[in-house]
């Protein structure tokens, strides 16, 4: 965090005349949000197009292509009032041009992709709607625009196995053993569990592909000592009076059932039954997959599992499971690599967190190897992004529940299900070492939702510093962002083109944008925002502004915007602190006369957090 002051001198340039272009058609606005899928074929591939339209004509989208990875990828595009459309993609160079038929049922596109090797081009090609979900029952539909709505379709709950193939049952050998599943529901039925999500961290955990299996495989050896359906390992073995952990590969899934039994009741899911039932909600993934991978139910609750300094070891045997790369593993980061797992296995939701989750792959340098390998990130979007989700778990209570209770299912299944984040894109540790080497001022660093960060402590060039010290919108300067690349124009860059909101101009240092006399919740006035403090009972959101008083790495303090939230942590997008772009800060939380007081975890107490803004 660097000095933030800014002088009070300085004029914006003078605004170009820019060359007349043919103006574009407006976008497609309207009340209308929905989310369809199209699918077609083109030069020997078949694509699958999710789209998500929102009100203001912007388009969420996600594609596969087969032959091709199998998570897809991620594009963003806007709607135009002819029912034209352009998707670029975020992570490559893939761009659908196309329009949408006036029923909504059928895209005609064409397709390119740029890659190292060469650039694939499909000229046309008709993609029908496959899946659809219908607008609220509040929106208006017109029969005679692409935004028409119809009956929802396959987007319904389903059984998950209903879902299994003759081949699927293959690659889950307990599904071959008769008394498996009764004896598995029989079992969750006592501990007060649902049965679906013990099966979900059982799939995960008992995936061998040196077998061929994707899960509920009762010889699944991991090779570092652990086996069978939840990788029983030394302890257990020993605890269960068993001479080895290896003997767990001599008994059959149905056989290894009475084991896992004790170990989930010795390990703290009873207490999280109690918890769960005395805060009126259901059992979370997190908390059975941590009575397993942490060895006690209550890791749940902690900001992080394992980290590369405190634990090496740990953390090394688990590394596949820091799907954002920052050395440090969060029981929320573990239970969505579970949650993605059933949903590539059975084809819907584990839960309702999985409906709103998507794998990210790209690729990195490994730093102990420092080789380049292959990473994914799990992407958590606001909006619904996967539509099936598994009806076992959302009908089915929690434990001792009172199965009479008059609390709706949403309700009941609010349950950690609060992180929203944007889109992050960091760039590789390899680039910002050479960034940081050559002192690139101006490099970018990172971008959250398409707004770029760049990179402040290098020396300006001659043809940088002729370009003035300050940032201006690209409207024709009509609004100042403030001296590159400082932490205030950030996040007042990041307001204006992501939320429309306008600053005053020279707003002062970064601890300035914090108003120490506004009342808790209230308005401040100079920023036209919400203002909350650290010790209420509200926390960090997405998208809210982060503010930092005067602390040991800056004596004007830092601002920065919230990239992620979640019950025990968030994560912040930032420029001006050297190469770093996010960060992760904990929260902690105790109870003042029955309600949630949150404050800053003690091991972040020296940041100085004051409070944050929210639109």
């Amino acid at each position: 965090m660097f000095d933030t002051r800014e002088p009070k001198t300085g004029k914006a340039p003078q605004s170009k005349t820019p060359a007349p272009a043919p103006a574009p058609r407006p976008l497609k606005t309207g009340t209308q949000t929905w989310q369809r899928t199209f699918r077609g074929t083109g030069n020997g591939i078949t694509f699958q197009l999710r789209i998500i339209r929102k009100p203001n004509g912007h388009l969420t989208a996600r594609y596969q292509a087969t032959p091709g990875q199998g998570s897809g990828w991620h594009l963003e595009g806007q709607l135009r009032d002819d029912n034209t459309f352009t998707l670029k993609g975020t992570q490559n160079k893939a761009e659908f041009q196309g329009k949408i038929s006036p029923d909504g049922k059928a895209v005609t596109s064409s397709f390119t992709n740029t890659t190292t090797k060469d650039t694939f081009t499909v000229s046309e090609m008709t993609l029908r709607m496959a899946a659809w979900v219908k607008p609220a029952q509040n929106q208006q539909s017109n029969s005679a625009s692409s935004d028409i709505s119809s009956e929802q379709a396959n987007s319904s709950a389903i059984d998950w196995e209903q879902t299994l193939t003759p081949a699927m049952r293959k690659k889950l050998p307990a599904l071959s053993e008769p008394k498996f599943l009764d004896q598995l529901d029989e079992m969750c039925k006592r501990i007060g569990i649902p049965s679906d999500l013990l099966l979900a961290v059982m799939t995960f955990e008992s995936a061998d592909h040196n077998h061929g299996t994707r899960g509920l495989d009762s010889k699944a050896d991991n090779g570092l000592g652990y086996y069978g359906l939840i990788q029983f390992g030394p302890e257990a073995a020993k605890d269960f009076g068993l001479v080895s952990a290896k003997d767990f590969q001599k008994m059959s899934a149905t056989e290894q059932l009475p084991y896992v039994e004790k170990f989930l009741k010795t390990h703290g899911v009873p207490q999280a039954v109690a918890k769960a039932k005395a805060e009126n909600r259901n059992i979370t993934l997190e908390e059975i997959y941590m009575s397993i991978l942490g060895g006690n139910a209550n890791k749940a609750y902690s900001s992080v599992w394992k980290t590369k300094a405190s634990s090496p070891k740990g953390y090394k045997n688990n590394s596949g499971l820091d799907s954002n790369g920052d050395f440090a593993i969060t029981p929320t980061e573990a239970a969505d690599a579970v949650r993605l797992h059933w949903r590539e296995v059975y084809g819907n939701n584990i839960d309702e967190r999985s409906r709103h989750l998507e794998r990210q792959w790209y690729t990195a340098r490994h730093p102990d190897t420092n080789r380049d390998e292959r990473r994914w990130r799990a992407a958590y979007h606001s909006e619904i992004f996967s539509d099936k989700l598994n009806n076992t778990f959302n009908n089915q209570q929690s434990g001792q529940q009172d199965q009479n209770s008059n609390t709706s299912g949403n309700q009941q299944n609010q349950i950690q299900n609060s992180q929203q984040s944007g889109i992050v894109k960091d760039t590789s540790a390899e680039r910002k070492r050479t960034i940081r080497a050559n002192k690139d001022w101006g490099a970018e660093i990172g971008s959250l939702d398409g707004v770029k960060a760049y990179y402040n402590d290098g020396v300006q060039s001659p043809e940088e510093s002729a370009s003035g010290n300050r940032n201006y919108s690209k409207d024709g300067y009509k609004y100042e962002y403030g001296l590159k690349w400082q932490c205030v124009e950030f996040v007042r860059r990041y307001y204006y083109d992501r939320l429309g909101v306008e600053f005053v101009p020279r707003s002062g240092n970064a601890e300035d944008y914090f108003d120490k006399n506004t009342p808790n919740g209230n308005v401040n006035t100079r920023r036209k925002l919400n203002q909350f403090k650290i010790g209420s009972t509200e926390k960090p959101k997405y998208q809210d502004l982060i503010i930092f008083g005067p602390n040991p790495f800056s004596s004007v303090g830092h601002v920065a915007i919230v990239s992620s939230a979640s019950e025990d942590n968030f994560t912040i997008a930032q420029q001006n602190v050297g190469a770093k772009f996010t960060d992760t800060i904990g929260l902690e939380h105790n109870s003042v006369a029955g309600k949630k007081i949150y404050k800053i975890s003690q091991s972040y107490s020296s940041l100085n957090v004051m409070g944050w803004l929210r639109k």
